[in-house]
C-alpha cells in the first residue's frame, strides 16, 4: 500500500530503469552466464549503485499521499514507457525525475535521491548523443594525447586520426568506448551521488570536486590507452588482463577518495521537518 507521492515516484521510475536495462541485462545473461554477474551485466557497477540509493531514499522517505496529480503524471510516464527502446526508456524516466524533483525541492532526501536518478537515466543518452555528434573530435584528442605520451619513450610513434601507429608494426585504434569522455561520464555519476549523500543542504555540493574527479579519469584514461600502445602484451594486459581491472579499480577509488575529500565538511543529507 502507498503511503506517500515519493512511493509512487519510486515505482513509475523503477519501471522505466527496468524498461531500460532489461534487454541488456538478458543479452549479457545469455551470453556470459553466470560471470555476467561479475559484469554487472554490462552495465557499470556505478550506475548500479547510484540508481539503488536513488530509490532505496525516494522509497523511504516520509512525504504526503498521492494525489490525482501525481497519479496522472505516473500514468503518462508509464505510457511513455510503451516504446521498446533503452533510450526512449532513459529520456522518460529522466524527464520524469527531473519534473518530480521540482516537486520535491522542500524535502532534501527526496530532492536528492530525484536528482541522482536524473543524473543516471540521462547520462547514457545524452553521452550517446555527445559521441555521435562530436566522435570525431573525442577521439583525435584522445589519440593526440595518447601518441605524445608515446612518443615520449619511443620513436617512431604517428597518428591517423584516432589510429596510433608505432614503429614495430603495432597499431592502436581508439574506440568511442574507449574514450576519456565516456569513462569520465560515469565517474561524474559517482561523484554526484556521493556529493548528494554527503550534502547537508538540497545543492551544496563541491562543484571543483566535480572537475578533479574528471581530470583525474582523464589522466587516467590516457595513460591506460598509452600503455596499450607499448605492443601486443601491453595491449592484452590492459585490455582483456589483469591491467583492465586494475585501471577499472583505480578508476573507481579514485572518484570516490576525490569525492569523499571534496565533500567532507558535509554530513548526510537530514530530512526537513515538514512532509513535500
Amino acid at each position: 500500500m502507498l503511503t506517500s507521492r515519493h512511493q509512487l515516484y519510486a515505482i513509475a521510475l523503477g519501471l522505466g530503469v527496468a524498461n531500460a536495462l532489461l534487454r541488456p541485462v538478458l543479452v549479457a545473461a545469455r551470453e556470459q552466464g553466470v560471470s555476467a554477474v561479475a559484469d554487472g551485466f554490462g552495465v557499470s557497477f556505478v550506475i548500479w549503485l547510484s540508481l539503488a540509493w536513488g530509490f532505496y531514499t525516494l522509497w523511504r522517505t516520509p512525504g504526503q499521499f498521492a494525489d490525482s496529480h501525481d497519479f496522472a503524471a505516473a500514468g503518462v510516464v508509464t505510457c511513455g514507457l510503451l516504446v521498446p527502446v533503452a533510450t526512449a526508456s532513459w529520456l522518460v524516466t529522466g524527464t520524469a525525475a527531473l519534473y518530480w524533483l521540482g516537486k520535491t525541492k522542500p524535502n532534501v532526501r527526496a530532492a536528492s535521491a530525484c536528482a541522482v536518478i536524473a543524473f543516471a537515466a540521462l547520462r547514457d543518452p545524452i553521452a550517446s548523443l555527445v559521441l555521435r555528434l562530436l566522435a570525431g573530435p573525442l577521439l583525435d584528442f584522445d589519440a593526440t594525447l595518447v601518441a605524445s605520451v608515446l612518443g615520449w619513450a619511443n620513436d617512431g610513434i604517428a597518428r591517423a586520426g584516432n589510429l596510433i601507429y608505432a614503429a614495430d608494426g603495432h597499431q592502436l585504434l581508439i574506440m568511442t568506448g574507449c574514450t576519456s569522455y565516456t569513462n569520465m561520464s560515469i565517474a561524474l555519476l559517482g561523484w554526484f551521488t556521493i556529493s548528494k549523500v554527503m550534502a547537508g543542504e538540497y545543492g551544496r555540493i563541491s562543484w571543483p570536486t566535480g572537475l578533479l574527479v574528471a581530470l583525474a579519469i582523464f589522466a587516467i584514461n590516457i595513460g591506460r590507452l598509452a600503455v596499450m600502445g607499448l605492443g601486443p602484451d601491453a595491449y592484452t594486459f590492459m585490455h582483456d588482463g589483469l591491467g583492465a581491472l586494475i585501471s577499472e579499480m583505480l578508476m573507481l577509488t579514485s572518484t570516490i577518495f576525490i569525492s569523499l575529500l571534496g565533500n567532507r565538511h558535509g554530513t548526510p543529507a537530514q530530512l526537513l521537518p515538514h512532509r513535500a
